[in-house]
């Protein structure tokens, strides 16, 4: 499947990606992660080849892409979940889909960590986080064909704590 970019809500099909080596720009042809051991192809550029064989790659979509979860109370800190599931789904995929999740990033220094839930094909996320501060993680969702096709989208996940009653203790 070719390289493509969303730009401005459209997604665009790349002609050509470069990255440059020690000065020297070279032209890309496809990439490849490491999944359980094996190299799997997740882009090529332009068209495709032939067939034969399993690999190649997927184009895998969610139906909520950032997830956003706000809640409040009248304390310091509160348990906050997204209350909707992200589901994936697949384009260009051979038979069913094998859906699986694992955390990329967090953009702060929470030591609490978002916990998954829900299922592969349905994810949610929860936390205890404090007032005032919301928690941004980055989840990707990995995409595996029967043929092993795969593709991943990665969905950020922020969730947040409001003290109501302005961190007053109430006598």
């Amino acid at each position: 499947m070719p390289a493509q970019i969303k730009v401005g809500g459209v997604w665009k099909t790349l002609t050509g990606i470069q990255i440059k080596v020690g000065g020297v720009w070279k032209s890309l042809t496809r990439g490849q992660v490491k999944v359980g051991g094996v190299w799997k192809e997740f882009f090529a550029v332009g068209g495709g080849g032939g067939g034969g064989g399993g690999g190649g790659s997927i184009t895998v979509n969610v139906t909520i892409n950032p997830v956003v979860a706000t809640k409040s109370g009248t304390s310091a800190s509160g348990y906050v979940s997204s209350t909707t599931g992200t589901v994936p789904s697949a384009v260009g995929a051979t038979g069913s889909v094998t859906y699986s999740w694992a955390r990329v990033s967090a953009a702060d220094s929470f030591s609490g960590g978002f916990t998954r839930l829900g299922t592969n094909t349905s994810a949610r996320w929860g936390a205890t986080v404090n007032d005032g501060t919301a928690h941004v993680e980055t989840w990707r969702v990995t995409g595996v064909d029967s043929v092993g096709a795969s593709g991943y989208r990665d969905v950020v996940v922020n969730l947040a704590w409001e003290d109501t009653d302005g961190g007053y203790v109430d006598y």
